[in-house]
C-alpha cells in the first residue's frame, strides 16, 4: 500500500518515504488537471507521470524486502493476505467515495444506467466516478493474489511476468488494472538489489532515456522513469528522524482523500465570480490536501480513532 510496510524506517527507506510524499502531490496534480481540463508543459507532464509507476514499484519493493527471508509457504501466505486486505480496503474506500459517485450520476443518467456504469467501473476499471486514486489499490490487490499462487514456482513467475509485459506493451481495452502489475514486479526485482551504489550511475541513463521515450510515445517510458526514481530513493542517505515515517503516513492520506479536495476547490471556482489562474488553484489545492492529510494523521493517533490507520495499510 501507499503507507504499507512492516519494516521500521531504516535509513535506506527514508528516501522512498520522502519521494512518496512528493509523488502524492504529483498524483494530485494529475487529477486536478483532469478535472480542470488543463494542459501542462511536457517536462512537467513527464515528471508527474512517474508517480503511479513509482508507487507500484515502491509497494513491490517493500513487499519483496518483507518476504526476502520467509519460506515459500510463508511468502505465499503473506501475498495472499496482503491481496485480500487490499481488496477489503478498496471496498471501504468505495463506500467513502460513494457520495461523489452519486453527485456525478445525479440527474445525468437513469438509475439503471448509473448502477450498470458503477458496477462495470468498480470491477473492470478499479475505480468509481471521481474516485480515480482507488484503481491503484485494486490493481495492487490483484497483483498480490496472483503472486501468491505463482511465486512458489519459477516457471509460473515467468509466465506471470510475460503476461503482464504483453498487457503493458499492447494496452488492450480495460487492461490497465492488470497490466500495472508489471510496475510492482519491477519493484520486486529491485528488492533483490543489495549494493545500490553499483547501479546508481544508471539513473543518468534511465532519466534521459525515459524522457526520449515519452516524447516519441513509447510505453516503456514510465517503467524506466519509475525505476530511476526508485534507485534514487533507495540510494538517498537521509538522517534517521521521525519525520520520514510521518511523511509516509501523510502521503497516504493525501493520496486517498485528495479527490474530495479537488472537487471542493472546483465547485468553489464554479460558484465564484472571479477567475483564478493555475498557480492559485494548485496552491490552494495543495495546501488543503496537506492540511487534511496532517489532520487525519493526528486523528489516527487518538485512541478512539486508531482504526483509521487500517484504511491506509
Amino acid at each position: 500500500m501507499v503507507a504499507g510496510s512492516n519494516h521500521k524506517n531504516k535509513p535506506q527507506y527514508n528516501g522512498i518515504n520522502l519521494l512518496k510524499y512528493v509523488m502524492a502531490y504529483a498524483v494530485v496534480t494529475i487529477h486536478l488537471c483532469g478535472i480542470e481540463k488543463w494542459t501542462l508543459p511536457w517536462y512537467v507532464e513527464w515528471l508527474i507521470r512517474q508517480a503511479v509507476p513509482f508507487y507500484f514499484m515502491a509497494s513491490g519493493f517493500l513487499m519483496g524486502r518483507n518476504t526476502h527471508e520467509l519460506s515459500i509457504y510463508e511468502t505465499q501466505k503473506y501475498y495472499l493476505n496482503r491481496g485480500e486486505n487490499l481488496i477489503k480496503i478498496y471496498g471501504v474506500w468505495l463506500l467513502i467515495y460513494l457520495p461523489l459517485a452519486i453527485y456525478k450520476y445525479w440527474g445525468n443518467v437513469t438509475y439503471v444506467q448509473a448502477l450498470w456504469d458503477y458496477g462495470v467501473s468498480i470491477v473492470i476499471n478499479g475505480e468509481s466516478p471521481l474516485a480515480w486514486p482507488l484503481w491503484f489499490v485494486y490493481s495492487l490487490g490483484i497483483y498480490c493474489i496472483c503472486t501468491s499462487y505463482s511465486i512458489n514456482n519459477v516457471r509460473k513467475m515467468h509466465i506471470m511476468a510475460l503476461i503482464l509485459f504483453l498487457l503493458y506493451l499492447m494496452q488492450p481495452p480495460y487492461s490497465r488494472v492488470l497490466s500495472a502489475g508489471i510496475y510492482a514486479l519491477c519493484g520486486l526485482m529491485l528488492s533483490r538489489v543489495r549494493e545500490v551504489d553499483k547501479y546508481f550511475w544508471s539513473i543518468f541513463i534511465l532519466v534521459p532515456l525515459s524522457i526520449v521515450m515519452y516524447k516519441i510515445d513509447i510505453p516503456f517510458s514510465e517503467i524506466i522513469g519509475g525505476m530511476a526514481f526508485m534507485l534514487l530513493g533507495m540510494r538517498a542517505q537521509l538522517p534517521q528522524t521521525k519525520i520520514w515515517g510521518i511523511l509516509r503516513i501523510e502521503s497516504a492520506w493525501i493520496y486517498f482523500t485528495h479527490m474530495y479536495v479537488i472537487v471542493f476547490v472546483y465547485l468553489l471556482q464554479c460558484h465564484s465570480p472571479y477567475n483564478y489562474d493555475k498557480l492559485h488553484v494548485i496552491s490552494v489545492t495543495f495546501f488543503l490536501c496537506g492540511l487534511l492529510g496532517y489532520f487525519l494523521f493526528k486523528a489516527q493517533k487518538v485512541p478512539r480513532l486508531q482504526a483509521l490507520g487500517k484504511l491506509i495499510k
